[in-house]
């Protein structure tokens, strides 16, 4: 099973997207996030989410680690 992330997005002026939170796992074949939250406020980017250096949702980093 692969992770990209996904990256909940705030607009601020000049409709610049900035960063909102922890990055969370979501499945590439699912589209379902491993924290179970609702993928719907998620920007998801073809990185993946193991090699990915930046703040990880901690239930996601259990939840992505755990088999299922």
């Amino acid at each position: 099973m692969t992770w990209k992330v996904g990256q909940g997005i705030q607009f601020v002026e000049s409709e610049q997207r900035v960063p909102v939170g922890p990055a969370h796992a979501v499945n590439s074949e699912t589209g379902k996030v491993a924290c179970g939250l609702s993928a719907g406020g998620l920007i998801v980017s073809d990185q993946d989410w193991e090699s990915a250096s930046i703040d990880k949702c901690p239930t996601c980093v259990e939840d992505a680690a755990t088999p299922e």
